[in-house]
């Protein structure tokens, strides 16, 4: 489990390198694409193989794209943890990051009361909804009527 995580750490790192990037996501794209051929179970269950179908394919192709690609990823990694600081950077920013359910989820998680810079479809998603609430319930003040009601 040790090694496994440390190819983890390994791959996660080589992300914000030039080059390195390129050929570790072309692995990681190929490996994603022969994972589903095999039957062995003990292949399936292994923590790393689990990682790399998890990991998002467009970031895998943007990344086989040397310096561009890397740019590109570290300002949507930046962005995703500098909204997990300070929240309110979603009020200016536009309706397509604050309309993306994976950036709102993860900020909603540290920060419930940025909910009310979500789009008008993810307030009324139910996954957002919870996960705001679960981190501050005083939320459910600033929800519409209808889903101050939703069942859990």
């Amino acid at each position: 489990m040790k090694l496994t995580n440390f190819f983890i750490k390994v791959d996660e790192f080589a992300d914000y390198i030039p080059v390195v990037s390129t050929v570790t996501n072309l692995t990681n794209l190929f490996q994603k694409a022969i994972q589903p051929l095999t039957t062995e179970s003990n292949f399936c269950k292994n923590h790393y193989y689990t990682y790399i179908q998890q990991k998002n394919t467009l970031r895998c192709v943007m990344l086989l794209i040397p310096i561009l690609g890397n740019i590109v990823v570290g300002m949507f990694d930046g962005l995703l943890d500098y909204g997990k600081s300070d929240p309110s950077f979603l009020g200016f920013a536009p309706y397509r990051v604050r309309n993306d359910k994976k950036i709102i989820l993860a900020v909603v998680k540290e920060s419930g009361w940025a909910l009310k810079y979500a789009s008008e479809n993810l307030k009324n998603d139910k996954d957002v909804v919870l996960a705001a609430v679960k981190n501050d319930g005083l939320v459910l003040r600033m929800l519409v009527r209808p889903l101050r009601v939703m069942k859990r």
